[in-house]
């Protein structure tokens, strides 16, 4: 490790991880903390230690196994999302014991979550207005749609069962011989693969 991220890491949390890029992040993330927190006593630094340790473990391992099995399979293992949502608890937990989530007293846990959930549509809204932007056909000035949950009409997905992507009417006509598993696999945007493996599930 280079001298000056010696310098930074005051904790030793760089020594908890052997690949150079993880132990930059955590050194970063340390140094995030230190800044925007004041942790002082010697639990409080350890448990902090913790947390960084852990969220570096969900970003660079946790999350790209997901991203890898989703990638091959079309799917996420139930292991992984276990390892996953559990880890994700844990820091919750440290981060609670730290007391760096502090909420709005003058609010209600109701109320936080629905400012939360507002806030978090005005950044995709922001995010995703070239598919929602045409030319006014009065006026010839551009406009945006902005989407209206209560005048969409729900209905169960044809290609999904659960979470898994998949037609069962599909997969009987590849086993009556009527398809190829390579059509199969071309409707669904699968590989052969997957359709093998969402055979063997679903026999």
């Amino acid at each position: 490790m280079p001298r000056k991220e010696y310098m930074l890491d005051d904790l030793g949390v760089g020594s908890l991880f052997d690949d150079a890029n993880e132990r930059k992040a955590a050194i970063k993330l340390l140094k995030k903390y230190l800044h925007e927190y004041i942790i002082e006593n010697i639990s409080d630094k350890n448990t902090l230690k913790q947390l960084i340790y852990l969220e570096i473990l969900h970003y660079y391992r946790l999350q790209q196994t997901a991203n890898n099995e989703f990638r091959d399979m079309k799917a996420t293992s139930p292991n992984t999302v276990k390892a996953i949502h559990e880890n994700l608890e844990q820091i919750l937990r440290l981060k609670n014991s730290l007391s760096l989530i502090q909420p709005d007293k003058g609010k209600s846990d109701a109320y936080q979550a629905l400012d939360t959930l507002f806030k978090k549509f005005k950044v995709w809204r922001e995010n995703n207005q070239a598919s929602r932007t045409l030319v006014c056909p009065h006026c010839s000035k551009m406009i945006m749609l902005k989407i209206r949950t209560n005048i969409w009409e729900s209905q169960k997905h044809p290609f999904f069962k659960d979470k898994i992507i998949g037609n069962e009417h599909l997969i009987q006509l590849y086993r009556d011989n009527k398809i190829t598993v390579e059509d199969v696999a071309k409707i669904l945007q699968v590989s052969p693969d997957y359709v093998y493996w969402l055979i063997d599930k679903w026999r």
